[in-house]
């Protein structure tokens, strides 16, 4: 758990101030989601401007489609799966925002790192099992 937590960690710091974002890539075992491997991915995020909501890296995270279609890929030949993301809050708590929770999908792991001053703080897992719900607390194995 703590060599998979370091790689999360690391790339948190690594990416400050801007939000970093990865995957989490494992298996569902009696209904427990077990993490065997957290793989970084590159922030793709880029604001569509002339809007005054338009954020930058620090606030938002965007996988590219062709990594997410890599991944689905990649569990299709593997049988490893894809379980979750986690991405960074910059200078923010590890809790879920209003756009995490638009932007999220059903059955997923969200893991949230908290990033103060450029050192990783509180790591928080998240999960939605309903569009209409917030988020809901998890614990998670990471193998």
């Amino acid at each position: 758990m703590k060599a998979h937590q370091a790689v999360l960690q690391a790339h948190a710091e690594a990416a400050y101030p801007e939000e970093c974002v990865g995957a989490l890539l494992g298996q569902l075992r009696d209904d427990v989601v077990v993490v065997s491997e957290v793989r970084p991915l590159d922030n793709e995020w880029a604001p569509l401007g002339g809007d005054e909501f338009d954020r930058d890296r620090r606030t938002r995270y965007r996988v590219a489609p062709s990594v997410m279609l890599a991944l689905i890929r990649e569990e299709a030949e593997t049988g490893v799966a894809l379980v979750g993301f986690y991405h960074s809050h910059p200078d923010h708590e590890a809790r879920p925002s209003q756009t995490d929770l638009l932007e999220s999908a059903i059955g997923y792991i969200y893991m949230i790192q908290s990033v103060v001053n450029g050192k990783a703080s509180v790591l928080t897992a998240w999960q939605v099992e309903d569009v209409n719900a917030s988020f809901s607390s998890v614990i998670l194995s990471i193998a």
